[in-house]
């Protein structure tokens, strides 16, 4: 009964969330998804998605070109971009690396 409750404070709480978030500009909502995913420590692949998709597009470059610069698979990196996939850690550190950016282990 109590998980149930939960659920449906949950929902109700997404569902405002969302509608307030229509109203908000690209910067805003580009914040609020920094900030939830730094709550949630699971969601590490979504992080790691939005780092690698965005620094690529800063850089100007196409999965394509990220393929041969890292020589990770095109596929790989779309799947890595999209949260679909978990790379392993050499890739991670070849795909970041190739990128120019670092990956931190901090203890709480």
């Amino acid at each position: 009964m109590i998980a149930f409750m939960k659920s449906e404070q949950l929902a109700d709480f997404e569902a405002a969330m969302s509608r307030r978030e229509l109203s908000w500009d690209e910067a805003t909502k580009a914040q609020w998804v920094q900030i939830q995913l730094g709550l949630e420590p699971k969601r590490f692949k979504e992080v790691l998605a939005l780092a690698v998709a965005t620094r690529r597009k800063e850089l100007g470059l196409s999965q394509r070109d990220l393929s041969e610069i890292s020589g990770i698979n095109q596929r790989d990196i779309s799947h890595i971009e999209q949260a679909k996939s978990n790379p392993t850690l050499s890739t991670q550190v070849k795909l970041l690396s190739s990128l120019g950016l670092t990956m931190q282990i901090l203890s709480k």
